[in-house]
């Protein structure tokens, strides 16, 4: 069995919500709205969600400023540096046991 051939049997096709159902915008999950409507304003031309994109930014400039003001630039870097590296670690190790796991 070939490469290829083994990771199109692995794999299930997802399915494909058309751009003005809520499951394609991540509002509702068994009935339950996940977030608000504001968020889920679609762009007609890219089919993203405009909103959410726009808060997520500022909300991530807000606290970025914050912890730039508090902790100041090189400790904020070391911050980050530190939580990313582990947070990698992390990733990378649970993709090495699903290797294992699953092959």
């Amino acid at each position: 069995m070939s490469c290829s051939s083994r990771w199109s049997t692995l794999r299930s096709p997802a399915p494909s919500p058309t751009p003005a159902s809520p499951r394609a915008c991540g509002t509702r999950w068994l009935g339950q709205a996940l977030s608000p409507r504001t968020l889920t304003k679609i762009h007609p031309r890219f089919q993203t969600p405009v909103n959410a994109v726009a808060s997520l930014c500022c909300i991530t400039l807000a606290v970025a400023l914050v912890m730039g003001v508090v902790l100041g630039a090189f400790n904020q870097f070391v911050f980050y540096g530190i939580g990313l590296t582990f947070s990698l670690v992390f990733v990378y190790s649970a993709a090495n046991l699903g290797v294992f796991r699953f092959y």
